[in-house]
């Protein structure tokens, strides 16, 4: 069986969705907490997907990011999803079962000079219940680290 044969049997196919970006898509994550798939394109939109029906729950706004969305991510184990771009922009929206979801909180600029910005090209998270620690680790293409 070809792998074009494998895909095309939708008994194989668990779930999927045709031109869900106008473009390629460069990133994606899982929240099994929130039952949401994220994707990031080069259509500069970042997507939110009902995991279920791969249905499309939220799209980020136009006048957001300007270039690709590079990174999306969860940040475990709240309802939020962190965005960030070519441009070094990054955002921080609200996700359901936030009753704002869809809201910007946070909205930043991973600045290399004052007159110029730097793609991020790692991110992580960690989060101690115990005592409310909650760390964002950012890594971008100069070779910076931020926490």
């Amino acid at each position: 069986m070809s792998l074009a044969d494998k895909f095309s049997n939708p008994e194989n196919l668990l779930r999927g969705r045709i031109e869900a970006h106008k473009a390629n898509i460069v990133s994606g994550d899982f929240a099994p907490h929130l039952d949401l798939i994220a994707t990031g394109g080069r259509d500069n939109k970042a997507r939110l997907w009902d995991y279920e029906r791969i249905m499309s729950v939220w799209e980020s706004p136009d006048n957001y990011h300007k270039e690709e969305v590079t990174m999306v991510r969860f940040i475990r184990p709240f309802p939020l999803l962190l965005t960030s771009d070519t441009n070094g922009q990054l955002y921080i929206w609200l996700t359901k079962p936030h009753p704002h979801a869809g809201k910007l909180i946070v909205d930043w600029r991973n600045n290399y000079t004052l007159q110029t910005n730097c793609p991020i090209t790692a991110i992580d998270t960690y989060y101690n219940e115990e005592n409310g620690t909650f760390l964002l680790l950012i890594g971008d293409e100069m070779g910076t680290v931020r926490v």
